[in-house]
């Protein structure tokens, strides 16, 4: 009889549905205890909750707001109860996983956990606009699991689909591709720019687009003439919108491009230790670890880590007031300081560029490489002359700059030479992320006790037909979009919405 199969303890340990279901979970777990805020409140207070009138708010808010039809429509749709939301996020994050997996193709169980961490464990101000914000969460996030599979359909297919089966994905992707781009404006230009490239670039070798590619193209453009073509978006265009804004000259241009830098820079890589510490790891594995000697270009790769953490820590630190802008205006604004940033963030993606040539081989890689590299542009780049921006619109370049770096890894942990080195790996960032989630759970623990004392307090106001009411402070209100609005007036009231004084300590 032939002696049992004994399990290979040196190879990679695979993120199998056991290693997501538990990622789902603690996204879950979290998810109960997010409070609403912010524009949360007019959602949970919504009444005509049916389908006349669902599609009512849907047309009102296409016509009178912007074309974020699908995004609107999901913050209404599932707001309540909490655990559909909850579970609404935990899905989304674990789709985030799954689809970098499929674009990457890197399915071991440190990629995934590097990735699960990479998109959700968050500095305070992305974290609350991208997941404790259920109004900001269904615009910004789950349009970026879509993108992830614009990238993998570019990255090229590894089976064949042929026949009628072919037919049928393209028009699967052709929806996915429409639907993805009514959520938020500069994912739906980043969405439209790479299904273009990916028919484009194909015809000027002379050579058919895939099917899939087609299908994105066709789905995309429908998508962007949709969301512009918006009746609340036009007025936007025409500099009538009271909130939306965008440049209006070249001055204008300049003067916001360096204010909402500042906003960039404070929630993005430079300001975001677990992906600055991720960027820094992945390079410093490109450059290092590697068949033969460190050439020019790991060393090139090698001093801009050094600089780019370098100056993260010196100016997170020392400069922090000198990297924020006091007012709306550039004179509000340490130019030098903020000039600086810019100056290291370039030579951060000189780094991405020659690390990514220097160790993807492969066609396939570089694709992936090229599309994840041209969506992190194209999301940033909108984002310096349009107003008002926040911490949210970052969470798109947060996610496929993650996927960027566990694509640039994988080389470096194939040829790390240490027995197991995979499975350490997975084990040491599992035990970093588990830390990380320990932390969220005291942190929006103590929040949720909070909220639910604001909630027992509306209610006794509204039922003791109080005028006014003081609700206590979030231990951490860092965590919570707009900590100390009275829109908790939306949802209780005695005659008409904030019809009872809310103040705060």
């Amino acid at each position: 009889m032939a002696a049992p199969r004994r399990p290979d303890i040196d190879a990679p340990l695979r993120a199998g549905p056991l290693l997501l279901a538990a990622l789902f979970v603690a996204v879950f777990v979290l998810g109960l205890l997010f409070p609403p805020t912010g524009d949360d409140w007019s959602r949970v207070a919504f009444q005509n909750r049916t389908p006349a009138g669902f599609l009512a708010q849907a047309v009102g808010s296409y016509e009178g707001h912007n074309g974020r039809i699908v995004g609107n429509s999901l913050s209404f749709l599932l707001i309540e109860p909490v655990w559909v939301r909850a579970a609404a996020k935990a899905a989304t994050v674990v789709g985030l996983v799954v689809a970098l997996q499929a674009a990457t193709r890197v399915r071991a169980a440190w990629a995934s956990l590097a990735a699960f961490a990479g998109v959700f464990l968050l500095p305070a101000g992305l974290f609350r606009e991208s997941y404790v914000w259920s109004a900001g969460f269904y615009n910004y996030v789950p349009p970026m699991v879509a993108v992830l599979l614009l990238v993998a359909v570019l990255g090229g297919r590894r089976d064949q689909v042929e026949g009628l089966r072919r037919v049928w994905l393209a028009v699967g992707w052709a929806t996915l591709g429409f639907v993805a781009c009514l959520f938020v404006e500069h994912v739906t230009v980043a969405i439209l720019a790479l299904s273009l490239v990916g028919v484009g670039a194909p015809l000027l070798v002379r050579r058919a687009p895939e099917p899939d590619a087609v299908g994105w193209a066709v789905g995309s453009v429908l998508g962007t003439v949709v969301m512009f073509a918006s009746p609340g978006l036009r007025e936007v265009a025409a500099h009538e919108d009271a909130y939306f804004s965008y440049a209006a000259s070249i001055g204008d241009l300049v003067d916001r491009a360096i204010v909402n830098y500042a906003v960039i820079t404070d929630s993005f890589v430079l300001s975001n230790p677990v992906l600055l510490v991720l960027t820094a790891a992945a390079l410093v594995g490109a450059a290092v670890v590697r068949p033969g000697r460190t050439g020019a270009a790991g060393w090139f790769v090698l001093a801009g880590v050094a600089v780019v953490v370098g100056w993260a820590a010196v100016s997170r630190l020392a400069l922090a007031e000198q990297l924020r802008c006091t007012g709306p205006a550039a004179d509000s604004c340490t130019t030098t300081v903020l000039g600086l940033d810019v100056a290291v963030l370039f030579l951060l993606l000189a780094a991405l560029v020659v690390a990514g040539l220097d160790r993807l081989v492969t066609a396939r890689e570089r694709r992936v490489w090229l599309a994840l590299l041209g969506a992190t542009v194209l999301m940033l780049g909108p984002l310096l002359a349009v107003s008002p921006i926040g911490p949210r619109n970052l969470i798109g370049p947060t996610v496929t700059l993650t996927a960027l770096l566990v694509l640039l890894a994988r080389p470096a942990v194939d040829a790390w030479a240490r027995p197991r080195a995979p499975r350490l790996l997975a084990a040491v960032v599992g035990a970093c992320t588990l830390a990380g989630l320990v932390l969220l759970l005291v942190i929006h623990g103590a929040n949720a006790r909070t909220a639910a004392e604001r909630v027992r307090l509306m209610e006794d106001a509204v039922a003791n037909r109080q005028p006014a009411v003081a609700l206590p402070a979030f231990p951490f209100p860092s965590w919570v979009h707009d900590a100390s609005d009275e829109k908790i007036g939306n949802r209780y009231y005695l005659e008409r919405p904030r019809d009872i004084e809310v103040t705060f300590p």
